[in-house]
């Protein structure tokens, strides 16, 4: 089956056993641009084959062998056979790092943009780690009752923290991630 979609959301048309329980319940009908009905189409795929759905930059977001359990509104839905998905591909999907090029599954090629946003968020991650890991630590030696372990574990994990916030996210992805404190 070729690739389909994308899916968008239309109201069925009057008088048809659709429009009723469109009407009568929270049921929505989807169909892509060449008239393919969800519904209708779901019957048509071979049972053995992975089915993906993707964006419109080939960004893949879910993926079953069963074609019921997806629902591609906005996207487009592609059939993969077995030796088209690669051994690391994960089901069920993690993230948005794989990509479907019009025949296969590869992995997800990132923008430079892209990039940069992903160091920038991991950066503000571990920086919220650090604080909280620093936070009683510096509690403690303020209120002078930290031990001599806990004031050399202030002294590791401000360095790290400092480090850190010396990484530039546009620098991706040559970034010399510091090594948080053990």
């Amino acid at each position: 089956m070729k690739n389909l979609g994308p899916f968008s959301t239309y109201k069925p048309e009057k008088d048809t056993p659709e429009a009723a329980l469109a009407e009568n319940s929270n049921i929505l009908f989807i169909k892509d641009n060449d008239g393919n009905e969800w519904y209708d189409v779901q019957r048509r795929f071979n049972e053995k084959t992975l089915k993906v759905v993707f964006d419109k930059s080939g960004v893949i977001y879910s993926a079953s062998y069963d074609a019921s359990s997806l629902w591609p509104v906005n996207a487009y839905v592609a059939e993969v056979s077995v030796d088209d998905i690669p051994d690391l591909f994960p089901l069920p999907i993690q993230g948005l790092d794989w990509q479907f090029n019009g025949t296969k599954i590869v992995p997800r090629t990132y923008t430079v943009e892209q990039l940069k946003t992903q160091a920038q968020r991991d950066k503000d991650i571990l920086l919220n780690q650090a604080a909280k890991e620093i936070a009683p630590l510096k509690d403690a030696v303020d209120l002078n009752i930290a031990t001599p372990d806990e004031q050399e574990r202030l002294k590791t994990w401000m360095i790290y923290r400092v480090l850190l916030s010396r990484l530039d996210p546009g620098t991706t992805p040559d970034i010399d991630w510091p090594q948080p404190p053990q």
